[in-house]
């Protein structure tokens, strides 16, 4: 039976991208869905290349003896009686205690960036007031027994040089070798590249803990806390984040790293016009910087501005002409002003540079697509699978193609394999879920999609695709809710806004055509089917009745 044209859903791009929401295409309920795939960034939008290097910190200076009091400063007893030995009891407690709640503290730091607690500042502010506590209680019951006349004398000043290493103990296995960073003296340096070490690792919760002790050490040096604000930022702590780089650039205001990364988090957060204001910022100070352009780039194509951002990308390349990154964006922003001609310009320009980038081909495969040549995109895609056959993403995309062309068992072959590499790859299932509604399989369908919010409960996408399968049931009212739950999120989304009114229209459109014409077979099949999917069985079944008594 022919129904109204309904829009279905695109296809999810790469999940590491903040792509802007786009425009459903339109489907045949029955047929299968013909989205027309967008192209998607190589890099994560959400992932911005850091503007320079950020060179490593420079030395810590050593705790100074002018820290301890020295042995001229020592109070000589001239009796024995004039020594006062309690206080000497008093402070070694006081020093050990201190110590004691420093490990705490920092155990507790440790858990909270395990388990993702909120109060990671105030932990982090727990550290270093104990840390300071530690020390000043620690020189104190060294100072009262370095005296030249004491048996222990030289043994208590070179203690001196190493008062810090004490707080460390139990704690030296999980964040540095003290064999390397601890001798007689904190090496503030060994500490920031152990800390870098642990975040190229992927060791966040070391990282943090041995960058925060650099920073005891060093509280004003900006690099450092732009360091930690990466190690954040990579833990989605985008407040604390942000905090490290106000910190940063309160104390050097010309940091372009620290600008960089506070505009990255702006980005991630949604706040694009405070992330425009910081690149703006540091291409005052470096105006050939090509990762801030290309920054600012994503962040106007985030906000669907696809000329400027076009215009920033070509600044970029006018830096440098083969930027992968820059010439990736551009033809996607090409793309979605469907300057598909111009797209490919770059793609072939940058599969010249890089002729085994996969993600190359696969985003020339969407271009191909969004022309219509399907068998042109096909062919793409399947030169990314001779690279990589197990891709799931090439996978996913070529199965979408084959379902455009109906070639189903081609495509359900292609989608079963990327969900067999990645159970939960929302794009393989959603392409799966549009090749069931085209065999007709609609409960599979249905499932699919349902598995698929379950994952991405919020992705409009998946919403506007099973509002397609509940139309071709004839599951009008389902088929409604799913396109305004759309509309609530998106008030201007033009599929669901179709769908809706599709779905609305069939409804009246079968009513009206069951009075003017009680003969109407295809109208009572839709008007049985739509009693059925809401459970009014004896609707439906007067409605089957009906057109069994139909010549």
């Amino acid at each position: 039976m022919m129904h109204p044209q309904v829009q279905s859903t695109q296809t999810i791009q790469q999940a590491q991208t903040i792509q802007p929401a786009q425009t459903a295409q339109t489907i045949q309920p029955i047929k299968p869905a013909q989205a027309i795939q967008p192209v998607k960034p190589v890099q994560s939008a959400q992932t911005i290349q850091p503007a320079q290097t950020i060179q490593p910190v420079k030395p810590a200076q050593t705790i100074q003896p002018a820290q301890t009091i020295q042995p001229a400063q020592t109070i000589q007893p001239v009796q024995p009686a004039q020594t006062i030995q309690p206080v000497q009891t008093v402070q070694e407690v006081q020093s050990d205690e201190m110590a004691k709640k420093y490990s705490e503290a920092l155990e507790k730091l440790q858990n909270a960036v395990e388990n993702g607690v909120e109060n990671v500042q105030d932990l982090l502010n727990d550290v270093e007031k104990y840390h300071k506590l530690a020390c000043f209680e620690e020189t104190l019951a060294e100072s009262s027994v370095c005296s030249p006349k004491n048996d222990n004398y030289n043994e208590k000043i070179l203690a001196e040089d190493v008062a810090f290493s004490k707080i460390y103990d139990g704690h030296n296995k999980q964040i540095v070798d003290s064999n390397d960073l601890l001798n007689k003296e904190i090496d503030h340096t060994a500490l920031v590249y152990k800390g870098l070490e642990y975040t190229d690792q992927g060791d966040y919760s070391n990282a943090i803990l041995t960058l925060s002790q650099a920073l005891v050490i060093e509280p004003d040096n900006a690099t450092v806390l732009v360091y930690r604000g990466d190690v954040f930022l990579a833990l989605k702590c985008y407040e604390e984040a942000l905090e490290d780089f106000d910190k940063a650039l309160k104390i050097e205001p010309s940091n372009v790293n620290a600008l960089f990364e506070r505009s990255s988090v702006y980005y991630l957060m949604g706040r694009y016009q405070e992330a425009l204001s910081d690149f703006d910022k540091g291409i005052d100070f470096e105006p050939n910087n090509i990762n801030l352009w290309i920054g600012r780039s994503i962040t106007f194509g985030s906000m669907c501005q696809y000329k400027e951002a076009i215009d920033n990308a070509s600044i970029a390349l006018e830096i440098d002409s083969n930027n992968m990154l820059a010439l990736f964006k551009r033809a996607y922003f090409y793309n979605m002003i469907k300057s598909h001609d111009k797209a490919l310009n770059d793609l072939n320009k940058a599969l010249k540079i890089e002729p085994n980038n996969i993600n190359l081909w696969i985003d020339r495969s969407l271009t191909f697509c969004s022309m219509g040549k399907h068998k042109e995109a096909i062919d793409n895609v399947s030169k990314a699978l001779d690279i990589n056959p197990n891709n799931v993403m090439a996978l996913s995309k070529r199965g979408h193609y084959y379902n455009l062309i109906k070639h189903y068992d081609k495509a359900l072959n292609d989608l079963n394999k990327a969900l067999e590499i990645e159970p939960n790859n929302v794009t393989a299932l959603i392409n799966q879920g549009e090749t069931y509604r085209g065999l007709r399989r609609y409960q599979d369908s249905l499932n699919n999609f349902d598995k698929a919010l379950e994952l991405e409960p919020k992705n409009i996408n998946i919403f506007i695709s099973r509002s397609c399968t509940y139309y071709s049931m004839g599951k009008f009212d389902e088929s409604i809710a799913d396109s305004t739950r759309v509309l609530e999120i998106e008030p201007d989304n033009v599929a669901a806004s179709s769908n809706q009114r599709v779905a609305y229209n069939s409804m009246k459109l079968n009513n009206k055509a069951v009075e003017l014409d009680p003969k109407h077979v295809t109208a009572r099949t839709n008007l049985g089917l739509h009693y059925n999917a809401k459970g009014r069985y004896d609707k439906a079944i007067a409605e089957v009745n009906k057109l069994l008594k139909i010549d």
